[in-house]
């Protein structure tokens, strides 16, 4: 009677077993084991739930937690092909950023396959997702869903938010162009022009096409063009102050003027001027360093 009661069966001996020790410890043994299967059961199935919400918890504020620690970082607005490979060439890079994906399975997926991305669900046209993702200390952003409406409202909520980051939207159909500008994007890309441009010069000239496809897919050295404005300290210094022949694995190629005008491989003794911007070829390792030189 006490094992009835503690394992809350609750009932009599419908039959008699005052005279049958053996079947009163079966049944006390049956009620245990029930109990005990029942129990781990449940237990089981909850904690499946429990660990996954908690587990799912956890990464979302470690998430949070890691983008409230990032700086001039850059948000990428869609994780589809376009925005996939965005992603990809920012982590190859070295470069920080956040990926905001509305599609579960894609941030599933995302998640899988590259879990040091920092990815945020959610609808990247709404101004709490890009507060999220760090619109207010970002230094620009990629509208790259594959929706023209989508990538036109990204701009206009980024630049509101945040109107010194630079803001670089995709656009499928060309009569969109000119209404994401005016709603703020800087550059406006189309895929299928840049496809067009791909094709023409692999045509013309495949050996230019073909090195900068091998110097883009080599992962050992990771060779980019990258741009460095002049800072307020340099105008007036020349390019021998600079000492650029200690960074071994970097070229600088041409300077860029506020006018717009190129100067290719300007001389040791070509003087800065206000809005200059140095073109550069170098590796993640070299850049950082030379953004230390031109952000002391």
């Amino acid at each position: 009677m006490t094992m009835i009661t503690i394992t809350t069966i609750g009932y009599g001996e419908v039959v008699d077993l005052s005279n049958s020790p053996i079947g009163r410890l079966y049944t006390v043994f049956l009620a245990l084991a029930g109990i005990a299967l029942a129990t781990y059961t449940i237990s089981s199935v909850i904690a499946v739930f429990v660990d996954g919400r908690i587990n799912k918890t956890y990464k979302y504020l470690q998430t949070m937690n890691t983008i409230a620690e990032l700086d001039s970082h850059f948000i990428i607005c869609g994780l589809g092909r376009i925005g996939s490979s965005i992603a990809a060439e920012m982590a190859l890079t070295n470069r920080p950023f956040v990926v905001i994906e509305r599609d579960a399975e894609r941030v599933k997926t995302a998640h899988k396959e590259h879990p040091q991305w920092l990815i945020i669900d959610g609808e990247a046209a709404d101004d709490e997702a890009l507060t999220k993702a760090g619109i207010l200390r970002c230094a620009g952003v990629f509208a790259a869903t594959n929706d023209d409406n989508t990538n036109l409202v990204i701009s206009l909520s980024a630049k509101q938010l945040n109107p010194k980051a630079r803001v670089v939207s995709m656009c499928k159909d060309s009569s969109y162009i000119n209404k994401i500008t005016k709603a703020g994007a800087d550059k406006v890309i189309s895929p299928y022009h840049i496809g067009g441009l791909r094709m023409a010069s692999e045509m013309v000239r495949p050996t230019v096409t073909s090195f900068l496809d091998d110097m883009l897919r080599d992962n050992g050295v990771n060779y980019r063009f990258e741009e460095f404005a002049i800072p307020l300290r340099f105008i007036g210094r020349t390019v021998a102050d600079l000492n650029i022949n200690a960074f071994e694995y970097s070229n600088f190629l041409a300077l860029r003027t506020s006018a717009g005008m190129a100067i290719y491989k300007p001389g040791p003794g070509y003087v800065f001027q206000e809005g200059d911007v140095f073109i550069v070829i170098t590796n993640p390792q070299e850049r950082q360093l030379i953004e230390q030189l031109f952000g002391e």
